[in-house]
This record gives C-alpha cells, sequence and structure tokens, in this order.
C-alpha cells in the first residue's frame, strides 16, 4: 500500500507543478488577448473623438461663412439661397453635438462643463438661424446681415470653448485608456515572470 501512496503523491505533485505554469499561461493569453480588444477599442474611441472635434471645428467655421456670405448676398442677392442652406446645415450639425447621434456615430457623453457652454451659445444659434430665414429680399437683408454677423461673431469665441473643451476631455479619456492599457501589459509581464 506504501508504494501506491507514494505513486498517488507523485501524481498529486506532477499535476500541480503542471497546474501552476498552464494556469499562468492562460492568465496571460487572456491578458493579451484582452489588450488587443482594449486597443482596438481604444483605436475606435480616438477616430470617434477625433471626427466629434473636427465636426465642431466645421461647425465654427460655417458660422463665419455664413455671416461672411450673407454680407456678400448684398452685392448679389441669389447668392442668399446658399447662405440659407448653409445656415440648415448648421443648425443640423448643432444638435447632434449637443445632443449625440447615433445614425452619425456622435455619441452622448458631454460634460458639465460642455453642456454649460452648448446652452450659452444656443440662443445665438436660434437667432441666427432666424435671422438668416427671415430675410426675403434684398431691403431686408441690408436690415439684417448686422445683426447676422453680430450673432455669428458673438457664437465664435463660444464655439471655440467648446472645441477645446471637446479636445481636452479627449485627450483626459485617451490618457486614461493609455494608463490601463500599460497597467494590463505590465500585468502580463509580471505574471510570465512568475
Amino acid at each position: 500500500f506504501q508504494a501506491e501512496d507514494g505513486i498517488r503523491d507523485d501524481l498529486v505533485t506532477g499535476v500541480q507543478t503542471c497546474a501552476l505554469p498552464i494556469f499562468a499561461l492562460s492568465t496571460v493569453i487572456a491578458l493579451i488577448i484582452g489588450n488587443q480588444i482594449f486597443a482596438h477599442y481604444l483605436l475606435q474611441s480616438s477616430e470617434k473623438d477625433a471626427n466629434l472635434i473636427n465636426l465642431a471645428g466645421k461647425q465654427r467655421t460655417l458660422s463665419q461663412k455664413i455671416a461672411l456670405e450673407a454680407h456678400q448676398s448684398l452685392v448679389d442677392f441669389n447668392r442668399y439661397e446658399f447662405v440659407k442652406k448653409e445656415a440648415k446645415v448648421w443648425v443640423s450639425t448643432h444638435n447632434p453635438l449637443r445632443f449625440g447621434d447615433e445614425s452619425l456615430s456622435i455619441p452622448y457623453h458631454n460634460s458639465e462643463t460642455l453642456i454649460q457652454l452648448f446652452d450659452e451659445i444656443n440662443h445665438h444659434v436660434k437667432v441666427l438661424e432666424h435671422l438668416v430665414h427671415v430675410a426675403e429680399n434684398e431691403s431686408e437683408l441690408a436690415v439684417f446681415v448686422d445683426m447676422i454677423s453680430n450673432e455669428a461673431a458673438q457664437f465664435l469665441p463660444k464655439m471655440d470653448r467648446i472645441v477645446q473643451q471637446f479636445q481636452i476631455e479627449a485627450e483626459e479619456r485617451h490618457a486614461q485608456q493609455e494608463f490601463f492599457e500599460i497597467l494590463m501589459t505590465i500585468l502580463s509581464v509580471l505574471i510570465l515572470g512568475v
């Protein structure tokens, strides 16, 4: 019976000796796969942030374009239809930036700071949109063109702050994601070292 106990002890020790490297290797493989999945998520997140910042920058530029084109329409009123079209694009871009839009792959994750900044410019968006669409002829446009320029001028620095805030928040998210990725890599290396 003692021989059987010795064999049994050797088998248990052998299984325990094999189990530890298998567990460590499995854990490292799981961490590497997790790290790759996370890296893919990080790239997608960065791409969405870049698209969002780009769209916010275009929004800022469009406000300037609307004001400039409105002034140029004083010389050639036929150009004013273009101003109205640009204003529609401008407004249709504003809402997805403010509230997100899954169909445009614009997530809604605005911070309190961004919500407050959007609240500050919302008045300018509504007034500018109204002013652009209320002018029906050259004489009405002459009355409204300075108001359009004024609203666009007030909108611009506030939209600059929104673009900057989107950039700051994207960089913060990216830094947090990079930290987590580095942590997973260090954990993988430590397990390999064991």
